[in-house]
């Protein structure tokens, strides 16, 4: 099989290839730039040509930060923009829960939609290989009805996972919290190993930056009960800010 970088280069070939994908990339930039831009009219053009001189040139190459937009452009509705957030989802879980969003809005009546899907699905499986199906291959163009099943399939694991994940990582917290009580026979202790828990389980679905911001709104909060509030928000939030948006509206910070 090809690698992760040249599968990579082929999907984003496909991508920029359909003509939706590029006006919503158009859409992304400021209007004085594309003022002059006939959207309607965009069609696809060879990327290699003969010099004047007999020499062969390759322009095939495109430069695309999408952090930004990946920040700046969370709503629905914007086929560059999910791609992005795809690219840059802070935990497999988070890009599985895009996943199923977008197939939400996609036109899957436009056979074109069906192909960015398949896009969509095959840069998440390119870049997580243990969620792969046995039979992937990104070269073979799939009908709609075994994408929408590759999806349904990458949720159901996700949400079993995540119900697994975070019984574990509560008893495992809840053991450590034991041993900590007994080593320093303070109430604290037992909060600690609670907290660290949380955190835990914050990073392993968000990414290692919302458990280290979780972790110092959390700090100096002690009391059980906040704390199995925040357990229930972790597992019911489904992005780090809402995350962290809802700890804070609850009043569950340390301050």
């Amino acid at each position: 099989m090809d690698t992760l970088r040249e599968i990579q280069d082929r999907l984003m070939k496909l991508v920029l290839s359909r003509p939706r994908m590029v006006r919503d990339l158009l859409a992304l930039l400021p209007a004085e730039w594309t003022a002059a831009v006939d959207a309607s009219g965009l069609r696809e053009m060879p990327t290699e040509f003969i010099g004047a001189h007999g020499d062969k040139r390759i322009a095939d190459l495109c430069w695309l930060d999408l952090r930004d937009p990946a920040a700046q452009y969370p709503e629905q509705g914007n086929r560059m923009a999910a791609l992005a957030r795809l690219m840059f989802a802070e935990s497999n879980v988070d890009a599985i829960r895009l996943l199923g969003e977008v197939r939400g809005w996609l036109d899957f009546g436009d056979e074109d939609e069906a192909r960015l899907f398949q896009c969509y699905l095959d840069w998440f499986h390119a870049n997580v290989p243990e969620f792969r199906p046995r039979d992937w291959n990104p070269e073979r163009e799939r009908k709609l009805e075994e994408l929408m099943a590759e999806q349904s399939i990458l949720q159901r694991n996700n949400e079993r996972w995540l119900q697994r994940h975070r019984q574990e990582l509560l008893e495992e917290g809840r053991r450590e919290a034991v041993a900590e009580g007994r080593r320093i026979g303070l109430a604290e202790g037992r909060a600690e190993g609670r907290r660290e828990a949380l955190v835990r389980l914050a990073a392993r679905r968000f990414g290692a930056d919302t458990g280290r911001r979780l972790a110092a709104r959390l700090r100096a909060v002690e009391d059980p009960g906040r704390l199995d509030r925040v357990g229930d928000l972790v597992v019911d939030s489904e992005t780090g800010e809402q995350l962290l948006g809802a700890i804070k509206r609850a009043g569950l910070n340390s301050s």
